[in-house]
């Protein structure tokens, strides 16, 4: 039954429904483990806040992205990965992402996976807007991986996702503190500062407000650049389809560093973003005279 569930979400265009119920048929688990999945799936999103990966959800996961990442993928930039996790010693490993489609965090990994980083991608823990737990499918992909549920101002928020500003900022307070646990015990949390996906594929104004997580004590910041992911999961419809994706990571900036040589909160941002927006194809870089910061 999942795997022509999940099939069902993907173009029948060249066998791809069935190369992913495939994939995903491929996938043996005992009872238990499905039960506990079931469980998992059920409760993730109820509150906002921290919650952690299913390990079955990440197999699944996987296996039905697999043949939607198409053979021209790649992965850039893991030298810089590699030596942010080995600055991580002491320090709070924060990754700064665009965001295109529903599908950025599910290409990272799968990419990750590929490339043999597995090991991170378990250690991984995005952050999440409440649409993201909203639907059967969303729910399966953010159950394999750690993420912490965040609460969205009315300018990006939709859905009946809005909040008061004073409710935002008391779940942003909560959110923030679990972060840096989450980062304190090993985990690298992922944010798109965006708030929200492009409409255009251009990497838009960062919300001011992220720039209290970039300014955490003790963070590094990798700039994680991803393109293609959007045809995947194209905002306008609800199949999915193969693509080319691509991820390319940036040299870590060490926002102490950053700080002790004169930048404010708002300046991190924007170095930051900066620093994302030249990992970007020039059609995804930010437009011309487009404020930095909203």
């Amino acid at each position: 039954m999942l795997p022509s569930f999940l099939g069902g979400y993907v173009t029948e265009r060249a066998g791809t429904r069935g190369d992913v119920a495939a994939s995903v048929a491929a996938v043996q688990a005992p009872r238990e483990d499905w039960t506990e999945l079931h469980e998992h799936m059920l409760s993730i999103g109820a509150d906002f806040g921290r919650w952690p990966r299913n390990e079955l959800a990440t197999r699944i996961t996987a296996a039905y992205m697999r043949p939607l990442i198409a053979p021209n993928s790649s992965i850039e930039g893991l030298e810089h990965l590699d030596a942010a996790l080995a600055q991580a010693d002491g320090h709070r490993l924060l990754l700064v992402g665009n965001h295109l489609s529903y599908t950025d965090i599910t290409a990272v990994t799968s990419l990750l996976e590929q490339a043999d980083r597995g090991a991170f991608r378990r250690r991984l823990t995005v952050v999440a807007g409440p649409k993201v737990y909203s639907e059967p499918m969303r729910r399966l992909a953010i159950s394999g991986i750690h993420s912490i549920k965040v609460a969205q101002s009315a300018s990006v928020a939709s859905d009946g996702a809005e909040m008061s500003p004073r409710d935002v900022v008391r779940i942003a307070k909560r959110c923030l503190g679990e972060a840096a646990e989450a980062m304190d015990e090993g985990h690298a949390v992922l944010i798109y500062p965006e708030g929200t996906r492009s409409r255009t594929g251009r990497l838009g104004s960062f919300l001011r407000a992220t720039n209290r997580w970039l300014t955490l004590p003790g963070v590094v910041v990798l700039p994680t650049a991803v393109w293609g992911a959007e045809q995947i999961y194209r905002i306008d419809e609800d199949l999915m389809h193969p693509a080319d994706c691509h991820v390319r990571f940036g040299p870590a900036q060490d926002v102490d560093a950053l700080r002790a040589d004169g930048l404010d909160r708002d300046g991190v941002l924007i170095a930051a973003r900066d620093a994302l927006a030249d990992l970007l194809p020039e059609g995804y870089r930010p437009e011309p005279g487009a404020p930095p910061i909203a």
